[in-house]
């Protein structure tokens, strides 16, 4: 039954911050913010960045959410949304290093 009430609160949130209603919308953030931006932050080195995909992954949020089907957890579609922005933000600024590993072995190994 527990289960049954959750995805009904899930519902009925999603719906009003689909009407707009900033209370439910400040209610869906607070709860999914903290999460997501830990998620995104292992992906990004730096916090500023990661602060920013962030709010860019909730304005896609509440832009799509009307395309929330219920098909998944609410905290799992957002969580794809928020990993899919933080590739496309290192895709767009090129934030990949990679480490050269040219090296030569100077000495033989002992056998």
């Amino acid at each position: 039954m527990k289960n049954y009430q959750s995805n009904l609160d899930e519902q009925n949130l999603v719906s009003e911050c689909i009407q707009g209603k900033a209370k439910s919308q400040r209610v869906l953030y607070s709860q999914y913010a903290r999460a997501m931006y830990h998620t995104i932050l292992r992906m990004l080195p730096y916090k500023d960045e990661a602060e920013d995909v962030l709010q860019e992954s909730f304005i896609k949020v509440f832009e799509n959410l009307s395309s929330f089907n219920f098909e998944s957890s609410l905290g799992a579609w957002i969580k794809r949304i928020c990993v899919n922005t933080t590739l496309k933000h290192l895709r767009k600024n090129k934030n990949f290093q990679f480490v050269e590993l040219d090296f030569a072995l100077t000495q033989e190994v002992d056998q």
